[in-house]
């Protein structure tokens, strides 16, 4: 039998799924445009991916890491195309009082 990558924890005889693989699957939704695309992008079924996303199964990791592309890809771009905001001019207040 074939083992996950994704980090489960069994908590009072229930596996649980670290959210992180949780929330890289919906932010990766978020991002391409919902659960259907990513389903589609990701070549799964989006009855898997539901399942993936509420945390009642463990995503394989060749899925998880697609979908850490994904988002990965997304923030370089966010990154490479917002430019750095402006620094302030460190400027007294006009009330301050201005050495002679």
């Amino acid at each position: 039998m074939a083992h996950s990558a994704c980090l489960r924890i069994t908590f009072g005889g229930r596996e649980i799924v670290s959210d992180v693989y949780i929330k890289t699957l919906v932010r990766a939704a978020e991002i391409v445009g919902g659960a259907q695309e990513l389903a589609f992008k990701l070549k799964v079924t989006p009855s898997y991916l539901s399942l993936w996303m509420a945390g009642l199964e463990a995503c394989p990791g060749h899925v998880f890491l697609k979908a850490v592309d994904l988002v990965l890809e997304r923030e370089i771009a966010l990154q490479t195309t917002t430019p750095p905001a402006p620094k302030a001019d460190p400027q007294p207040p006009f009330d301050a009082p201005v050495a002679p």
